[in-house]
């Protein structure tokens, strides 16, 4: 989790998506998308109301920390 919203606070105001995460400090997508989940209900990320097409092809919630 440390390194995931380290990464998002780093690169603030840009959101970015589970697998963009991974790729930057890496994890794969899954690993990354469960630690979203637990940071998001923290309180210290939020869901940016932005997607963007993951490797599979679906929308993926792009993150922003809080």
């Amino acid at each position: 989790c440390d390194r995931i919203l380290a990464h998002l606070r780093v690169i603030a105001p840009a959101a970015v998506n589970k697998d963009e995460i991974g790729a930057a400090i890496g994890l794969d997508g899954v690993q990354v998308g469960q630690r979203c989940g637990e940071l998001r209900d923290a309180g210290l990320i939020v869901d940016s109301g932005e997607t963007r097409p993951t490797p599979t092809g679906r929308q993926g919630t792009r993150w922003r920390a809080k």
